[in-house]
């Protein structure tokens, strides 16, 4: 893919705006990328490199693309709901929104942060042209292809294009600009901080590709591995107990409506569950089993999966995994209600509708000593 800048453009300003405006034309990109942080507070660099991919979602509001990306160590992918990681080395996975604010700071992934998106994003951001300061264009060299390069100062809340806005003072941004397409090769951005310390991050490109498209269901959290482990849950919190559980209506698999208010009387054992889980395959037999022995002590167990839109999908999983209980789906109505951050996670209602027990993974034995506990007292 070529890009071309007018020849009546005659100040830098202009070539980047234009850059950046012809970058945002692409639908999908896809590219290597070698990455360096260094943080003067910690004295050390941390090095990664990978590939990514973009794919322009115009109802997603927070970027405006989904993305994958593929490292040795770890892969992840966004589908404008949601972020999916997946962590090679012990193959487990983290479900998350795509920015997790603490102390006024987004937890950003780097490879999202110094990315062909993030350049498009500033580049063509209406407040670029006004905050932008003392743009040097150079000519230089990368890899024997002749490039510009532009270096200016500017606020960091145009480039940091995924934080919470406000003021975090200037960085310094050297962007190059491979000539015979006008497509990004180097992106580096350097900030000083009031006690001395200093950020320096930098980002090569290379082995653009811009016409492949990924299918759909890479984006889907069906597509993971089922050997993946969802158990990357620490800090996780769960409702209080002796707290009124939310009440909700979702469609049954295979069947009607159900109301968490139509089992008042009963113990009712939720289990929040994905497709693609392996933790919570694991929790299946678990299941079956307190279904079957305590059945007539008034205990009905729920599935409730929380992210598969597929009904048919769901049905053949719950069947072909030999779920003997009922199980709802269009669960992600509820997930923030119930706090559903990960999966296995156990709710167990009283008949009275108040929650008695709460379990985040799959522990056979601590789920059934308590239930087991609950129920006998109640008897």
């Amino acid at each position: 893919m070529f890009f071309g800048c007018s020849q009546a453009l005659k100040t830098p300003l202009e070539e980047l705006t234009s850059i950046g405006e012809q970058m945002k034309q692409q639908e999908q990109v896809s590219y290597a990328y070698q990455m360096k942080m260094y943080r003067s507070y910690r004295a050390d660099t941390i090095f990664s490199e990978g590939i990514t991919y973009f794919e322009q979602n115009p109802s997603d509001t927070s970027i405006g693309y989904n993305f994958s990306q593929e490292s040795e160590y770890h892969s992840s992918f966004y589908n404008g709901k949601y972020v999916i990681d997946m962590f090679h080395a012990d193959s487990s996975a983290l479900k998350g929104p795509l920015n997790k604010f603490k102390n006024g700071h987004g937890s950003i992934k780097p490879y999202l942060e110094m990315s062909y998106a993030a350049i498009k994003n500033f580049l063509t951001d209406s407040l670029f042209t006004t905050l932008v300061d003392s743009i040097v264009k150079t000519d230089t060299v990368i890899g024997n292809e002749p490039c510009f390069s532009y270096t200016f100062w500017i606020d960091a809340r145009v480039v940091d294009t995924y934080k919470i806005p406000q003021y975090y003072g200037n960085k310094k941004i050297n962007l190059i600009i491979r000539e015979r397409d006008f497509q990004p090769m180097y992106y580096s951005q350097y900030q000083i901080f009031k006690s001395n310390n200093s950020h320096f991050h930098e980002a090569h490109f290379k082995d653009y590709s811009f016409r492949k498209m990924h299918p759909k269901h890479q984006f889907s959290i069906e597509n993971l591995p089922e050997y993946y482990r969802w158990d990357k849950i620490a800090n996780l919190q769960t409702l209080e107990l002796q707290s009124d559980a939310p009440d909700w209506e979702l469609p049954v698999v295979s069947g009607d409506k159900l109301n968490l208010s139509d089992l008042r009387g009963k113990y009712v054992l939720l289990d929040f569950w994905f497709i693609g889980c392996g933790a919570c395959l694991q929790s299946i037999p678990s299941l079956n089993t307190l279904q079957s022995k305590y059945k007539h002590n008034d205990l009905e167990v729920i599935g409730v999966n929380c992210y598969s839109n597929n009904e048919d999908k769901i049905e053949a999983y719950c069947t072909n995994r030999g779920m003997h209980y009922r199980n709802v789906w269009k669960g992600k109505r509820i997930t923030d209600e119930y706090r559903i951050e990960a999966a296995p996670i156990f709710y167990l209602i009283d008949k009275e509708g108040k929650i008695a027990y709460t379990q985040i993974g799959h522990n056979e034995k601590l789920l059934f000593d308590n239930v087991e506990k609950i129920i006998n007292l109640a008897h």
